[in-house]
C-alpha cells in the first residue's frame, strides 16, 4: 500500500513537471510573447538593429528608458555581426528590437529568448517583397554580400514605418507597464509626423504614378511601391565607378525603361554623376537611415529625400 502511494505520487509529481516543462517551452518559443517579469540579471534596456528602431524606441521611452544601437556608425546595419559581447547585452536586455523581413541576417546564429524579441514586421508580413533574383557583389567594407529572400527596407515605406512604430509601442508598454500611458501619448505624436510624410509623399509626388525610376541598389522597393512608380534596381555602389560592362548593361536598361532620375544611399563618385548625368539621368541621393546621421534624424532625413526626388522629377523631361 505505502509502495503503491509513493509510485502514484512520483508519477503525478513527473506528470507536473514535464507539464510545466512543456507550457514554458511553448512560451518561449512564441515571437509574439513579452513578458514583464524579469529574467536574472535582466537590466531595462530596449536594443534595436537599426537607427530607424532606435529612433522610434527613444522617442516612446522618453527620459525613463535607456534604449541602445550597438551598430558602429561606420557598418551598415544590414551586414553588421554583434560579437559575444552584443550577443550577451542583447540577453540581458528587456527588449531586443528587431526590423524583420531577414534584415537580422545574424540572428539565427544567436541564442536570444523569444519572449523579448519584437519583430516590428512581422504584422504586415503579406506585404513584404520578394527578391526574385540572386545577386553577389562586394560592399566596401562590409565585403561580399548577396541580395536575396525578402527586401527588408521596409521603413522607407512611411505607411509600413506606422505599422513598425505601432507593433514597438505595443511590445514597449508592455514590458514597461509604469510607462505604457506616456508610451502611447508618444506613439500617437510619432504617428502624426508620419503620417504627414505620407502626406508629403502625395501632394510631391502623386503626380508621378507609373513614371519610370532607377535606384542603384535593391533596398527602395518599398519606396517605390508606396510612390507607385515603376522602378528598376541596378548593382552599383557610391564609391566605385561602374565599368565597361556595367555601362554596357546600364545603356541596354534605358532603351527599355527610359528613367530620367536615379536614387543612391549616398553620393556617386563624380565620374559616375558625369556618365550618368551624359545620358540624361539625374542622381538623386535619398538615405536610408540605416544607421545614425551626423546631422538630422530619420524625420527630417525621410523629408529631405522626398524633397529632393520631386525636384528632379519636376526638372525632368
Amino acid at each position: 500500500m505505502t509502495m503503491t502511494c509513493t509510485v502514484n505520487s512520483l508519477r503525478f509529481i513527473a506528470t507536473v513537471w514535464i507539464g510545466s516543462l512543456f507550457l514554458a517551452l511553448m512560451s518561449g518559443c512564441r515571437g509574439d510573447s513579452v513578458s514583464t517579469e524579469s529574467l536574472p540579471n535582466e537590466t531595462s534596456k530596449v536594443i534595436t538593429s537599426n537607427y530607424p528602431l532606435w529612433f522610434f524606441a527613444e522617442r516612446l521611452g522618453g527620459d525613463e528608458i535607456e534604449v541602445e544601437l550597438p551598430v558602429p556608425t561606420s557598418i551598415n546595419p544590414s551586414f553588421w555581426r554583434p560579437d559575444a559581447e552584443d550577443v550577451q547585452e542583447m540577453q540581458r536586455a528587456k527588449l531586443v528590437v528587431l526590423n524583420g523581413a531577414g534584415y537580422e541576417h545574424w540572428l539565427p546564429s544567436v541564442t536570444l529568448s523569444a519572449r523579448k524579441l519584437v519583430k516590428t514586421a512581422e504584422p504586415f508580413q503579406a506585404q513584404w517583397i520578394q527578391i526574385e533574383t540572386e545577386v553577389t557583389h562586394n560592399h566596401g567594407p562590409e565585403g561580399e554580400h548577396s541580395h536575396t529572400g525578402w527586401a527588408d527596407h521596409t521603413w522607407l515605406a512611411p505607411a509600413l514605418a506606422s505599422e513598425q512604430l505601432r507593433s514597438l509601442s505595443l511590445s514597449m508598454a508592455k514590458a514597461f507597464p509604469n510607462q505604457a500611458a506616456e508610451i502611447e501619448g508618444r506613439e500617437k505624436e510619432l504617428q502624426v509626423s508620419l503620417s504627414q510624410l505620407s502626406e508629403s509623399m502625395t501632394q510631391n509626388l502623386g503626380g508621378y504614378v507609373g513614371q519610370p525610376l532607377l535606384a542603384s541598389h535593391p533596398v527602395y522597393q518599398y519606396l517605390g511601391r508606396q510612390l507607385g512608380v515603376e522602378l528598376e534596381l541596378v548593382e552599383w555602389e557610391p564609391g566605385t565607378t561602374p565599368d565597361a560592362a556595367q555601362r554596357e548593361s546600364f545603356e541596354q536598361l534605358l532603351e527599355r525603361h527610359p528613367a530620367s532620375v536615379m536614387l543612391w544611399q549616398a553620393e556617386p563618385t563624380p565620374l559616375t554623376r558625369d556618365y550618368l548625368e551624359t545620358h540624361g539621368v539625374k542622381v538623386v541621393v535619398f538615405e536610408t537611415c540605416g544607421n545614425r546621421p551626423p546631422q538630422g534624424d530619420f524625420l527630417t532625413k525621410m523629408q529631405s529625400g522626398i524633397d529632393r526626388l520631386a525636384k528632379a522629377l519636376e526638372t525632368s523631361p
